[in-house]
């Protein structure tokens, strides 16, 4: 599994986000929606280290994890947070609630989710192409 940790700042979420999109989602993902379902994904969770899991502290580290697995991508994003009780809801909220869409949309898109009892920690578990597919 490789590894990257890094200081929980806008400015670098950005740069992982970029080199691991360049690096990695674009030698996975086999079309333009793939790559971008997988940059969603990833940017929602580690925004949402940074913003909640951090509470904007630039000192705090993030780590993030991932490794191809029978054809899978497997990413684990680790904040030094406090955790949170996840629940993915089961429909988007209101249109009147301006947030909380994040986990939906990115369960929705059919990415599975997984967390560690704490609550910082999260797995997303893209799928990937099948061998019988073109």
């Amino acid at each position: 599994m490789k590894k990257r940790v890094f200081f929980g700042t806008d400015a670098n979420v950005g740069a992982f986000l970029a080199a691991f999109g360049r690096d990695v989602v674009a030698s996975f993902a086999a079309d333009e929606i793939g790559r971008e379902k997988i940059e969603y994904a990833l940017s929602e969770i580690l925004n949402n280290s940074v913003e909640h899991g951090h509470r904007g502290d630039p000192r705090k580290m993030v780590t993030v994890r991932w490794s191809l697995t029978n054809g899978s991508l497997v990413v684990i994003v680790a904040d030094e947070g406090g955790g949170f009780l996840p629940v993915i809801p089961v429909e988007p909220p209101p249109a009147s609630v301006p947030r909380g869409r994040g986990l939906w949309s990115i369960s929705a898109d059919g990415t599975k989710l997984g967390f560690n009892v704490k609550g910082n920690e999260v797995t997303l578990v893209f799928e990937g192409r099948k061998e019988h597919e073109s």
